[in-house]
């Protein structure tokens, strides 16, 4: 297979130590670690080299990692020198990376897929003799939107990070919190209910984190409540979460599923591609929303369809669809039966007071027998979780304050949640509850402005996706699903985040509901006709 590079190690002095020679003098040298612009230059630059992250072995065998910045020195991209004691090495892992820590070129591992790409595969031994600079400068290859870390011998895209679950699942509530409350106090159904998935919102938005960088990325991280954390460490735990949420669903139905589709000839990173396509297992393609915007818009219908066992089937419109430069989706679906069901047979009408007073009839459910539930209550709040399946992996709550439900929604908190949680206990209880079935579509744009995210709709910083500028999320859509019944719950979300090109960020004014048409003289402003146009019908000649 043709190489790529050829291996520069240039080193200013050799060891006559053999490997890992216990008898060599513990004295200090100076390594520098490079990347050849040539060979970059030969696989498209941008975004360019900005530091690399690398794992090297000691004689005593022991396993050290360090990020190093680069700087450009006529050819070569070389990293600030790295003072080492003297002896002989051996580097593991050579990771370039661009300034917003995007993966973008890789030293394959020998033994790995992409290791017939370069002479010298990895590791490498190298030599640091006292006062001296050894320079080290390994072959890399292009990482491309297909490609995963253990094409290239790796288990991560950089450093071993072990994901805090805890941590993580903690900011996305708090984020959900945040997103239900302005939700739920203007809600979009006329029943007065709101449905929200905070799981589907956060997953969206973390690919879209992926492109942004500077004050976007910043005012991103904040509202997500993930300031605490490196990219790195948000991308594991995306990925770590995601397969925990899957090992914990071995008596339900559960599904995260991603996409990207991008303008065909659209300059995105493949770095960023290949970061979504990795961490979050997104699918990536290209769609025509330009040229085809009926056939873009039906793909992804249909994708929203295929990942929610059809309950969620129309999310966008062909008329979103010509400034549209590239298009996240996040679909998550979860189905399961309770432990024990609600007998059919004892399901009937029965009434329910509505936050506003009314008294509305629903389907009201009831536990034929005792149930052993986990409960909280006390004067100002019952708390009911029913779990699905035997081992107990997913529960559904129901929770119902006794005073107004609008002061509750707007005064609780992630505390009241984690609280209410930690000090339930089983009961054995009968049990009523309404059947429910109800769906819901937001425009998110309103709701993320109001949490302080007004500039990802106006000038983002999306320079980790592309070089191009004038972009903004023009889309923001936020689709649910819910159905509870005796057996149990099904339920569904849909989150597409659609990025658009400038020139479209003008207001669409549509004449959609009674107006008055003039026809005027401009200088003078004469008025010759006058109008009021109320019911406009379709014209068919």
């Amino acid at each position: 297979m043709k190489k790529l590079s050829l291996l520069v190690i240039m080193l200013m002095f050799f060891s006559a130590c053999s490997w890992f020679d216990g008898d060599q003098i513990a004295q200090q040298g100076v390594a520098q670690f490079g990347v050849s612009n040539t060979s970059l230059q030969k696989s498209q630059t941008p975004p360019a080299p900005d530091h690399v992250r690398i794992s090297y072995m000691n004689a005593a065998s022991e396993l050290i990692s360090d990020e190093l910045e680069l700087s450009l020195f006529n050819t070569t991209y070389l990293s600030e020198p790295l003072m080492l004691n003297t002896g002989d090495y051996s580097l593991e892992e050579f990771i370039v990376c661009d300034d917003n820590d995007s993966v973008i070129y890789l030293s394959p591992k020998t033994g790995s897929d992409k290791a017939d790409l370069v002479i010298h595969p990895l590791p490498l031994i190298f030599t640091v003799l006292k006062d001296s600079t050894t320079q080290i400068t390994p072959e890399v290859v292009r990482v491309d939107i297909n490609d995963t870390p253990e094409d290239f011998g790796y288990t991560e895209f950089g450093f071993d990070i072990v994901g805090d679950n805890e941590g993580f699942v903690r900011c996305m509530n708090q984020f959900g919190f945040d997103v239900f409350k302005i939700l739920a106090g203007n809600p979009v159904d006329s029943a007065q209910n709101s449905f929200i998935s905070p799981i589907s919102l956060d997953y969206a938005l973390g690919m879209l984190y992926n492109a942004t960088g500077g004050s976007t990325s910043d005012m991103l991280k904040t509202v997500m409540h993930l300031d605490a954390y490196t990219d790195p460490e948000m991308n594991v735990m995306y990925k770590q979460f995601k397969e925990y949420l899957y090992d914990q669903a071995s008596e339900i139905e559960f599904a995260l599923a991603h996409a990207i589709w991008y303008l065909p000839g659209y300059d995105i990173y493949n770095s960023y591609l290949s970061t979504c396509r990795y961490y979050f297992d997104s699918d990536v393609s290209e769609l025509d929303f330009a040229g085809n915007p009926q056939g873009a818009a039906d793909t992804i219908n249909q994708w929203c369809a295929d990942n929610t066992n059809d309950r969620i089937d129309h999310v966008v419109n062909a008329s979103e669809m010509p400034p549209k430069v590239l298009v996240l989706g996040n679909a998550t679906y979860f189905k399961g039966d309770f432990r024990i069901s609600m007998d059919t047979s004892m399901t009937h009408p029965a009434d329910f007071v509505a936050s506003d007073g009314d008294t509305v009839t629903c389907d009201m459910m009831y536990s034929q027998s005792v149930m052993w539930l986990e409960r909280y209550h006390d004067e100002d709040i019952e708390v009911v979780s029913i779990p699905f399946g035997d081992y107990k992996n997913y529960l559904m709550t129901m929770i119902m304050p006794e005073g107004p439900i609008d002061e509750f929604v707007e005064s609780m908190d992630i505390q009241d949640w984690e609280y209410w949680m930690d000090n339930s206990d089983g009961e054995s209880i009968f049990l009523q509850f309404p059947k429910i079935k109800v769906d819901t579509l937001y425009n998110m744009k309103e709701t993320m402005e109001e949490l302080g995210a007004a500039q990802l709709f106006t000038d983002p910083d999306l320079s980790r996706m592309t070089s191009n500028e004038g972009l903004f999320v023009g889309t923001f859509k936020h689709a649910t699903f819910l159905s509870v019944d005796e057996k149990g719950a099904e339920a569904a979300a849909v989150t597409i985040i659609g990025i658009d090109i400038g020139i479209h960020t003008n207001d669409t004014v549509k004449f959609d509901k009674p107006f008055l048409l003039i026809l005027q003289e401009t200088e003078t402003k004469a008025i010759l006709f006058i109008g009021r146009f109320d019911k406009v019908k379709q014209i068919t000649d």
